[in-house]
This record gives structure tokens, C-alpha cells and sequence, in this order.
């Protein structure tokens, strides 16, 4: 209910903590699909069960077949529940085959969360993100006690983000 007061359009993408019964799949119904905005493709890929197991081999071959039928110029955005970015605390399995696919293509950010902590940087060109927990009954793996959600802008050719801070 307060997700339908946005004046926005909104795109959910299942986390860790959503798997339990069939709540997730009941008020959402796609766990992995793609929408466009302002010309950029926005790839929503289910990352679970969780960052020690790998993406099913069904989900690799959308991922494939997603890509595939993607313009290589086409500014694409990866989200994922499980980090991707090399170097970071509970990446998912399996990571370094997932971003290979997108050798070739115009990949221009990789949004991630499951550890909860803010942090940002960009890699080959590629910006990587983890958000800060808004939830009040989950704490920050980072040690920090801020709560927010991140924005992001999206121009002709880059893509920016700001984190948000909520009481």
C-alpha cells in the first residue's frame, strides 16, 4: 500500500528475506524482467537463494537471450538482489560469469544490496552499488545506523546516484 503512493513508477526486485511462502510472488509476479526508461534497458535479474549459490541455468539463458537481443549501444543497468562487485562481502557466487555476458554491450551500472551498507564505486566504467538498510528489524553489515534508499539519475549517457536518508 504505501509503494502505490509513489508519483512514480516503481520496479521491485526480490530479496533474501522475500522467499519465505508466496507473498513476493503474489503482489509482484515476475521475479526477472527487463523495462526501459529514457532509453536505457534495465535488466531486474533474481539473484536468489542467496550469495553461496550460483544463478539457476534457466535465469543464465534469459540473462543470454536478454542480452543478446539488446543493441550492444544501449546503456544497460543489471540489478541484483546479491552484489556483483569484485571485492565486496557476500558477492554472489557465480558473479564473474554473470558480467562476462555483458562483454561487448554498454553495461553502466550493476545495483546490488543483501549487504546492507552504502557503497559505490566504478570499476572498468561500470558503476557498482549496495544501499543501506531501510528496514527497522535488519541492521547494516557495515556497522553503520543509517537507514535510506538510493535514487538514481540517468542521463543521455551516464547514470548518477544519491543515497537518502530516512529517520
Amino acid at each position: 500500500m504505501g509503494l502505490d503512493r509513489l508519483q512514480r513508477p516503481r520496479h521491485a526486485l526480490r530479496g533474501s528475506h522475500d522467499q519465505l511462502g508466496d507473498f513476493y510472488e503474489r503482489e509482484f509476479t515476475e521475479l526477472s524482467y527487463t523495462f526501459e526508461h529514457a532509453g536505457w534497458k534495465f535488466i531486474m535479474l533474481d539473484t536468489n537463494p542467496g550469495d553461496r549459490t550460483p544463478v539457476d541455468q534457466a535465469r543464465m539463458q534469459w540473462l543470454r537471450e536478454v542480452i543478446a537481443q539488446t543493441d550492444p549501444r544501449q546503456p544497460l543497468v543489471l540489478c541484483t538482489h546479491h552484489p556483483l562487485a569484485p571485492g565486496v562481502t557476500l558477492r554472489l557466487a557465480g558473479a564473474d560469469e554473470i558480467l562476462a555476458l555483458f562483454a561487448g554491450h554498454n553495461l553502466k551500472a550493476v545495483l546490488g544490496a543483501h549487504h546492507h551498507g552504502n557503497h559505490e564505486e566504478v570499476v572498468d566504467g561500470v558503476l557498482y552499488t549496495k544501499t543501506a538498510c531501510l528496514a527497522t528489524t535488519r541492521s547494516n553489515h557495515d556497522g553503520t545506523t543509517v537507514r535510506g534508499y538510493r535514487l538514481f539519475h540517468c542521463t543521455e549517457d551516464a547514470i548518477t546516484t544519491e543515497f537518502v536518508p530516512v529517520r
